[in-house]
């Protein structure tokens, strides 16, 4: 979206905030890249049970439907060569992430100039909680303080 933005000629952000994911030209990677619909549904599950939901009813099949979609265009995009974006970017990994570890990361760094890593405690889903810790990286961010 970034690069659509400069290319339309409109605002672009002032900042990039990835958490736990490869660069647009280390992809696609990642273990839910080989699930199927029924495999995605139980990991979905698993994911609404940990945060105290209930993985059933009409919210269940929409976020389903939509990491489906999801997955599915992560596999078909492709990017032959970094691009420059015209924005900083923060790149945020997980010290329990089994799913993008930290490392595999690294990629970030060719497509911005402003390019700064954190590591953070927690797991690949961990984002969804908004610790303290996340919350605070933004903010550094976002006031320029970093």
């Amino acid at each position: 979206v970034a690069l659509q933005l400069a290319a339309a000629g409109l605002p672009v952000p002032r900042r990039l905030f990835v958490s736990s994911q490869v660069a647009p030209h280390d992809g696609p990677y990642g273990r839910l890249l080989g699930m199927g619909r029924a495999e995605l549904a139980d990991e979905l599950g698993g994911l609404f049970t940990r945060l105290g939901g209930q993985p059933t009813g009409s919210l269940f099949e929409l976020g389903l439907d939509l990491l489906v979609k999801d997955i599915e265009a992560n596999k078909r995009y492709r990017r032959p060569a970094p691009p420059q974006l015209p924005c900083g970017i923060t790149v945020i990994g997980w010290t329990d992430d089994r799913e993008i570890p930290m490392p595999l990361m690294g990629g970030w760094r060719k497509l911005s100039e402003d390019c700064r890593y954190a590591l953070l405690d927690g797991d690949h889903f961990e984002f969804l909680s908004a610790p303290d810790a996340l919350c605070a990286e933004i903010t550094l961010d976002l006031t320029g303080a970093a």
